[in-house]
């Protein structure tokens, strides 16, 4: 099986037996602050949206706004 970082981070979560969250975004500003203060604390996150929200900036858009803080660092 191909090596999903994605599975690897629940299964340490399960382990461990602690949660990780799940944020919803709905533009640029949210997705910002919840990477930020993701990278903040030291902790994963799921990142999640509307099919609404995707259709309005589109997937590559969303993708790349949660991409962008951790390029700066």
């Amino acid at each position: 099986m191909k090596n999903n970082r994605f599975m690897n981070v629940l299964l340490k979560a399960k382990e461990e037996n602690i949660a990780v969250g799940a944020v919803n975004i709905f533009n640029y500003l949210t997705a910002e602050a919840a990477v930020k203060a993701a990278e903040e604390i030291g902790v994963n996150l799921i990142i999640q949206t509307s099919a609404g929200t995707v259709e309005h900036f589109g997937a590559q858009k969303l993708i790349l706004w949660t991409l962008r803080e951790k390029v700066r660092k």
